[in-house]
């Protein structure tokens, strides 16, 4: 059985040699280094590579190293291995060549390891490989007996038993210093691993604050809006109380010309009056209206122009893959990354069907839940737009707008 070497899933466990019983594991190891990591990606071949053997053999051609058949990026699959699954998966001890009969989960072999008694080691007589439990007796029996036989020495070589012994010890001290530097190396590595997995999470929530932040701001210009409208309405109306009592004014002295003998004209001057003051008063509101409207429409415009783009672009990958799953299983679906557009949460969601041997593709756009929602128009009534952009043929270009107010 060959072993295969995990990376990405386990500190204690990263690149050991394990032994796998199921075969789920080996078909999603990489077909040429054995390394089973978080991303793999499958070939048009079948073949399996990890990202640094892809990204070579890109380099090299673009063809698998295996069967020199060639790949792109368009059939291509990626596929994605949790943590879980792999430390879930049933091992064998390493120790299993030596008589032991563990088998168990992953996550439990460095445990078992530790305990295992059947750990082999070199006799320092004879230099046959022994099993730790044995070696006492092996000594004390004259190292009658071994875990594997050394090949006999023919009686006709003198040999230098004092220079073996120092050689023997030599290599053994270089032995132990490559294992040193291996482990130094290890934990290295696992160092490295840890701080770029901090500096993942103080990332995201540098991005999370960020975005807090963004709404607090957005959630004062609505608080903003909602003043200027209250401060328009009160000027409003202290504006018409003015006119009113200017006009009640005017009216008592008219009343008093009138008392003096001009009572036509009075009505005349009168009626002049108060359709003047409608009219001042009427363009008076007008004029305020209008800067309401205007300031309104001012900030409203600056918080969807905050909420982000007006349109997107997909860029779709896998679509000789996606084309010939739906052949082969009927249907297969897949999403977009999300995307505020217009300061709607949304994505692009794909359907793959199979109809009389075609593959047949839907599409639509999905609205999700987000930060701006509160402050948006629902139900959505908007017309949109999506399109299908072949990279080659102008031809196979499709079109489609959608007025989603025609169906509330």
């Amino acid at each position: 059985m060959r072993p295969i070497f995990i990376s990405g899933f386990s500190d204690t466990l990263d690149w050991r040699p394990l032994y796998f019983e199921e075969s789920s594991a080996a078909h999603n190891a990489c077909s040429l280094c054995r390394l089973v990591s978080r991303t793999v990606l499958k070939l048009p071949c079948e073949h399996t590579l990890c990202l640094e053997c892809h990204e070579e053999s890109q380099r090299r051609g673009s063809t698998c190293p295996l069967d020199e058949e060639p790949f792109d990026d368009d059939n291509i699959a990626h596929l994605d291995i949790s943590g879980g699954y792999m430390l879930k998966r049933t091992v064998a001890c390493g120790n299993a060549p030596n008589g032991c009969d563990f088998v168990g989960q992953a996550s439990r072999l460095v445990d078992h390891y530790k305990q295992c008694s059947f750990h082999v080691v070199p006799c320092p007589r004879c230099q046959s490989s022994v099993l730790r439990t044995e070696l006492v007796g092996h000594c004390k029996g004259g190292c009658s007996s071994a875990f594997t036989t050394p090949v006999p020495i023919p009686y006709y070589i003198n040999v230098n038993y004092d220079h073996l012994e120092i050689t023997s010890s030599e290599l053994k001290r270089e032995m132990f210093k490559i294992s040193e530097n291996l482990t130094c190396l290890q934990t290295s590595l696992n160092q490295w691993r840890e701080e770029v997995r901090t500096l993942e999470k103080n990332t995201n929530k540098e991005l999370k604050d960020a975005t807090l932040k963004i709404s607090d701001h957005l959630s004062g210009l609505h608080t903003s809006v909602e003043q200027s409208r209250e401060d328009a309405r009160e000027a409003a109306r202290n504006t018409k109380e003015q006119l009113e009592a200017q006009s009640s004014r005017l009216s008592e002295q008219l009343v008093r010309i009138e008392t003096q003998g001009f009572a036509a004209a009075n009505k005349e001057l009168k009626a002049a009056i108060e359709d003047t003051m409608k009219t001042h008063m009427a363009q008076e509101l007008r004029v305020q209206y209008e800067e309401l409207m205007n300031v309104t429409k001012s900030v409203s415009d600056c918080v969807l122009g905050f909420c982000g783009a007006k349109e997107f672009h997909w860029y779709l990958k896998g679509w000789k893959y996606l084309k010939k799953s739906a052949l082969d299983t009927g249907s297969v679906v897949t999403d977009s990354p999300l995307q505020y557009v217009c300061g709607y949460n949304v994505c692009i969601f794909i359907h793959v069907t199979e109809y009389e041997g075609q593959a047949c593709l839907w599409m639509n756009m999905r609205i999700h839940p987000g930060v701006n929602d509160s402050k948006l128009e629902w139900p959505f009534s908007k017309t949109y737009t999506l399109g299908v952009i072949h990279p080659k043929d102008k031809a196979k270009r499709k079109i489609h707008q959608v007025d989603t107010s025609k169906h509330l």
